[in-house]
Order: structure tokens, then sequence, then C-alpha cells
């Protein structure tokens, strides 16, 4: 396998067409929903969906793009690889291939020349401006993916994903409530709505999270812990104690940081669905800490 069997900004000519439009739209249909809320207020069934979209798609992002397939913090079965793989796509953030490799790349280069988003260059940059400006992502940094087939072919599908990320709320809703309005605000709230918070609340994190918060834990970049972006990101706003343990499943390392991803792991652990789960002893979360208490001198 290599760069050209993928969908990728270097080899497909849409790209630049897909990523205004699951930028734009969900953004205007957001403006819109929120604009119509007094006259088409979404019932029950229609916020409940909205929500366990949200929930599913991001733990797509955080548990499946980012801590299995990204840094490998733990195993899972083909099943529930399969299954974040989807889920991941559905929040329409890119391919899995372009977003390890676009993230790998981060960390390797963080905040420094080299990194796709750094905030050093604009907020506008590291939030959404550097997945529309020209851009150089190095697929080498995923190359272990690009050699898995199973990988690859559900990345060639990353499209249909993402409209069945949208499909499926509406689908659901309609279902649910035997109504076509309820069809049709399944797909605005649970679709496009959902879509565009879970983008900006994750883009949050290359962006708010390099530039406000604590920085707890010493590391080589301007990363921080962020605990809005936490919540709103199921943990991944835990971002200086992510870099200082980037392999670790836990990124709520103190015992009142609320990672929600950490806590699916842990009940997938239990459930046996994954295992060898990594995260950092008492005595190496209090070596950063005492490291960082020294810099900050």
């Amino acid at each position: 396998m290599n760069d050209t069997t993928i969908p990728s900004p270097k080899t497909d000519k849409f790209y630049h067409f897909w990523a205004s439009a699951t930028i734009a739209v969900p953004l205007v249909a957001t403006f819109i929903a929120l604009g119509s809320l007094y006259f088409y207020p979404p019932g029950a069934t229609v916020i409940s969906v909205a929500i366990l979209m949200y929930v599913l798609t991001a733990l797509g992002i955080t548990a499946g793009y980012h801590r299995l397939y990204t840094h490998q913090s733990f195993k899972a079965t083909k099943v529930i690889k399969s299954a974040l793989h989807i889920l991941g796509a559905m929040a329409g953030q890119g391919g899995l291939i372009f977003w390890v490799a676009s993230h790998r790349q981060h960390h390797q280069c963080s905040d420094q020349a080299g990194d796709p988003h750094s905030p050093l260059q604009s907020f506008y940059h590291a939030h959404t401006g550097w997945m529309l400006s020209p851009h150089s992502i190095d697929y080498r940094y995923a190359k272990d993916l690009m050699k898995q087939r199973d990988v690859v072919n559900r990345d060639l599908h990353y499209h249909h994903y993402l409209l069945l990320g949208l499909i499926f709320p509406a689908i659901l809703c309609g279902l649910l409530e035997q109504s076509l309005t309820a069809l049709l605000q399944g797909f605005l709230w649970g679709g496009l709505v959902r879509m565009c918070l879970l983008h900006h609340s994750t883009w949050a994190v290359n962006s708010v999270c390099h530039l406000w918060g604590r920085q707890p834990f010493r590391s080589k970049d301007n990363s921080r812990n962020n605990y809005t972006v936490a919540l709103l990101t199921l943990g991944e706003g835990f971002h200086n104690a992510h870099h200082a343990f980037p392999r670790s499943a836990r990124h709520g390392l103190l015992w009142w940081e609320l990672d929600l991803t950490y806590l699916a792991i842990r009940l997938w652990e239990k459930l046996g669905l994954v295992s060898e789960v990594q995260v950092p002893g008492a005595a190496q979360i209090q070596q950063k800490q005492i490291e960082q208490s020294v810099n900050n001198q």
C-alpha cells in the first residue's frame, strides 16, 4: 500500500470540496437551526438521538481515531476497531489515515515548524484553516495503517460513512416518532448540528488547548489542560497530560479529572473487548509534575 491508494489532499481531487463542505454546511445548518428554534423546537426524541449521536461519534474520534489508531493506547477486537473507525468517519473530520498522519506529525513537531495546526501561526489556522489552506501531511507517519487492507478499504468509503452519520439519525427519529417532521429534525439536529458541535469541540483541542489552560506536566510544547474543552470532548481537553504521556489511554490523570473516553475504554476492558490498556504509573506522573515545577522556577 502507498499514499496513492487512499483519499488524501495529495491524491483526491475532491478533497477541498469535501473539506469545505463538511466544515461549512454543518455550520450554516446550525445557525439555521438556532434561528428557527422558536418556531420549530426539537422534541425529546430528537434531542435524545442528537446527544446519542454526539457521544457515539465523539468516541469514534477520541477512543478510535486518537487513542486506539494514532497512539495504540490499547488493543481491541476487530469488531471494536471497525466500529470505532466507522463512528469516527461519521463524525466528518476526515479519513482515518489522514487524521492519524496529521496528528502524529503534530506530536513530532508540536508548536514548531512542520506542525500542521499550531496556533503560533494563528488561532484560525490551528482551529480550522489548516484543513483548507495548502499543507503538507507526511503519510509516512501512518505507514503502519496503510499496510492494513481492512483499514484502507474502510477509509475508501469515508464519504459513505460521513453521509450515514447524517441519514441514520434522520431515519431513527422518523421511525420513533412516525413523523416526517421528526425525520427532518433528526437530519438537522442529530446529523448536521451534532457534526458542527463535535467539529469545533475537537478542533478546540488544537487551538484553545495550546493557548489557555493549566500545564501541570512537563512537555516540549505549549499544550494545556482545559477543563471546558475536556468536558465537550469526553476527556481530550486534558491536552497537556496527553502530550506528557502520549501513549496513555487515560488523559484525565488526576482523580477529579473526568475522562469519559477512558471510562468507556475501561468498561470495554471489563467486557473483554479491549486489552493492554496503557496508563502511566503514579511515579511517572509525579516525575513529570516535578519536572514542570522545576521548569517554572
